[in-house]
């Protein structure tokens, strides 16, 4: 497996390739899931607040509830 930086989407490349979630329908999942994933990315030794990965809890909440999404 790649790092992070090898790993990481541009927002354009998301907005196109992941479909929207709607934050009102599911503010709970989304909550949780952005919670865990700065858990996990401050157990890698990342600081889940600086610019580069600010918005990926977000990114990782939408592309996961977009990929167990049944069709």
């Amino acid at each position: 497996m790649g790092n992070v930086d090898e790993m990481s989407f541009s927002e354009e490349y998301l907005e196109e390739n992941v479909a929207s979630t709607n934050v009102e329908e599911e503010p709970e999942n989304i909550s949780a899931i952005k919670a865990s994933v700065k858990v996990l990315l401050e157990g890698l030794g990342e600081d889940s607040n600086r610019e580069g990965l600010i918005k990926t809890p977000l990114r990782v909440a939408k592309a996961l509830l977009d990929g167990t999404r049944e069709s």
